[in-house]
């Protein structure tokens, strides 16, 4: 390829953050081989707290079987490994923030369209992600639900600022007592109905907390829902 094609090529294309396909210039960031290959988790024969697929017709998985859980079930896009762990480590860590349209497009078009009257309630990151990163990574997903697919969005939970400590850390039982003492509600009048929207699910102890504090500020109905589950 001459000089001239490839720097026609950089400046024309883009590549798929999976396979690195060049793409035509626009704001898509899968080939279409790609994007139709997600392994997007279905409802069907899912565990009823943590949403992971079930091998029998149990109602919990193993793990959650021994979890001791006051929430609804969680509706993760993918499970963490595979393509959906390549991408949400290429978003959160390999500060790809354009991978922000693709993860909102998913979530409304697999999860949230047929939630009428619902708002996203997004969880706050820590704030030595924010640091790191320089963005809240699922903040920036609810304003984008907004802008693009009119999904209203309120940031009601909020972190403590002397929390610096990330989950991802700690183990599952100091992730349980850690969870507890960090988060709080802003506001005194909440809507009836909310999305619950956290990244990453591993113990499910954050969306336990959030999940107890919008229960006892009025919400009635919470529908839990993250980009994947460990």
């Amino acid at each position: 390829m001459g000089i001239g094609n490839t720097l026609f090529h950089i400046a024309t294309h883009s590549c798929c953050s999976l396979c690195g396909t060049p793409i035509i210039t626009g704001k898509e960031q899968l080939c279409s081989h790609c994007y139709t290959a997600l392994p997007i988790l279905q409802g069907n024969l899912s565990c009823n707290r943590c949403g992971l697929p079930l091998l029998g017709e149990d109602t919990y998985c193993m793990g959650c079987r021994r979890s001791t859980h006051t929430r609804g079930k969680n509706s993760p896009l993918f499970q963490y490994k595979g393509a959906g762990k390549t991408l949400i480590e290429e978003y959160k860590f390999g500060n790809n923030r354009s991978l922000h349209s693709l993860f909102a497009k998913l979530l409304y078009t697999h999860r949230i369209a047929e939630l009428h009257g619902y708002i996203v309630v997004p969880v706050p990151a820590s704030h030595k992600g924010i640091e790191q990163r320089g963005w809240d990574q699922v903040n920036l997903i609810c304003s984008t639900l907004w802008k693009y697919y009119g999904v209203p969005y309120r940031n009601i939970l909020q972190r403590e600022t002397s929390d610096h400590q990330e989950q991802k850390q700690l183990g599952r039982e100091d992730r349980l007592k850690h969870s507890e003492h960090i988060f709080f509600i802003r506001e005194k009048l909440l809507p009836s109905k909310i999305i619950l929207l956290d990244d990453v699910s591993t113990t499910g102890s954050t969306l336990d907390t959030c999940y107890q504090l919008l229960k006892e500020g009025g919400t009635t109905h919470i529908f839990t829902c993250t980009l994947a589950q460990v």
